[in-house]
């Protein structure tokens, strides 16, 4: 047997190839966080080549304070064994082994993963423990899962007819509407991170052109703020980290189409746009309320030239949820403004006022959301894991306590009696589902 060949296998059971092969670690591995103040390395199958042989990632995790930064990278096996990581070459695998980290177990990830999703949706906050090398954070999550878990939700939006009673949301218009902005949102978020900025310029500018729904995906590296936009009406959405200036929620603007086109095609603009910028940056861009009212500034305002329609105040964001925090009530947004096709703003209506129309029916649609992912994932992993228990019965704390904290403050007088309904609806659900055994409710 060749070196070449020796070093192979051995990687192969470093990498526990003949078990992990053909499973997509990658999602669950970027998850990770270091508990430990050295950096740490990882290797693992990935695609299998044209020689049916698995071939390996390593993923390097680095610790600056902190935070956990990682950079995966290709393993090449050259002649006589030599392991070759990017420009670094590795003589022996006795030196290889000594800064690989184990990996831990692909189904404690994968719980961890599901666990972090939920955590997610929820706004849940803690750590949960892998094993001495490696934590998972129940509040960050990367843009792609976030959208994916939201879309598929959207995607099979059904009001249980138990509740008796029409909501906007799940109409299959609004549904169309909502599923085709997300699915826009997914490709640019896609776009935006492999740098394609002429193709995304190009793929707004049809989107625009053809009235068509889509959200942007904005804000600054560490924090993702959303914009809503259909036919010459943005709503920008910010929950979490924010201008001095600026309260959590929504902010309506009208924008000249012509001029959002022609912007479009300066670069540094556009960077600034999709969240590729500093935080300072970032703060000097977005809009925010100038001193004279009903007056605003920042960057985008100044240079959109956009006109103020109104604000739509949305409780802060208090974890690190930011992609999801703005993208669901975003679509609260997308709903608001894609109802004027069938019914225009009356005379001295404003599109805050059809924001809080649609209110009731957008809480609904929250609870609805959040109770269908915990069903999912309670199916995924079972419900004989004791932290995960925990992180349910956090879960139906924070919806008994939404409902008591709409009952002081006055919130939906004119939807009393049903916002009692559904609440009592869905704790009883959340309830049912932690009983069962495999999500199924009785």
């Amino acid at each position: 047997m060749g070196r070449t060949s020796e070093v192979f296998i051995q990687l192969s059971e470093i990498a526990q190839a003949d078990r992990l092969s053909g499973k997509n670690l990658r999602p669950y591995i970027g998850s990770l966080h270091l508990q430990t103040g050295e950096d740490k390395y990882i290797i693992f199958p990935t695609d299998v080549s044209k020689k049916g042989k698995p071939s390996f990632s390593l993923c390097q995790f680095i610790q600056k304070e902190e935070e956990t930064s990682r950079k995966f990278s290709k393993i090449r096996i050259k002649r006589g064994g030599i392991i070759q990581i990017k420009n670094q070459k590795i003589q022996t695998i006795e030196e290889f082994r000594s800064i690989i980290a184990p990996l831990p177990a692909p189904e404690g990830l994968e719980l961890f993963y599901h666990r972090n999703q939920f955590a997610h949706v929820w706004g849940l906050m803690g750590i949960m423990k892998v094993d001495e090398t490696f934590y998972c954070d129940k509040e960050g999550t990367s843009c792609k899962k976030a959208l994916q878990t939201l879309l598929r939700e959207v995607e099979e939006l059904e009001l249980s007819p138990e509740l008796m009673m029409e909501n906007i949301f799940f109409r299959e218009d609004m549904k169309a509407t909502m599923t085709e902005a997300l699915i826009n949102y997914g490709k640019l978020i896609q776009l935006r991170r492999m740098k394609k900025y002429a193709e995304a310029k190009k793929f707004i500018i049809e989107l625009i052109r053809s009235s068509r729904p889509f959200f942007l995906p904005s804000g600054f590296i560490e924090h993702a703020t959303v914009i809503a936009y259909y036919k010459g009406m943005m709503a920008y959405t910010n929950k979490g980290f924010n201008h001095k200036k600026n309260l959590s929620g929504t902010y309506y603007f009208e924008v000249d189409e012509t001029v959002f086109i022609k912007k479009l095609k300066d670069l540094e603009f556009f960077r600034k746009l999709l969240g590729k910028c500093s935080e300072g940056e970032f703060l000097s861009f977005q809009p925010y309320k100038s001193k004279f009212k009903q007056k605003y500034r920042g960057e985008m305002t100044v240079e959109l030239n956009l006109r103020f329609l109104g604000f739509d105040p949305k409780e802060p964001q208090r974890v690190g949820n930011c992609t999801l925090a703005n993208s669901v009530p975003s679509l609260h947004a997308l709903v608001n403004m894609k109802s004027l096709d069938e019914h225009p703003l009356a005379k001295n209506e404003t599109i805050c006022d059809r924001a809080n129309k649609h209110r009731f029916d957008y809480k609904v649609f929250t609870f609805h959301f959040r109770t269908s992912v915990t069903e999912r994932i309670i199916k995924i992993i079972g419900r004989h894991h004791n932290e995960f228990n925990e992180d349910l019965d956090q879960a139906i704390t924070k919806m008994k306590r939404k409902y008591l904290r709409y009952c002081v403050a006055g919130k939906f007088r004119d939807h009393k009696q049903e916002m009692a309904k559904v609440c009592q609806f869905y704790t009883k659900k959340m309830e049912e589902l932690i009983l069962s055994d495999d999500g199924d409710c009785a």
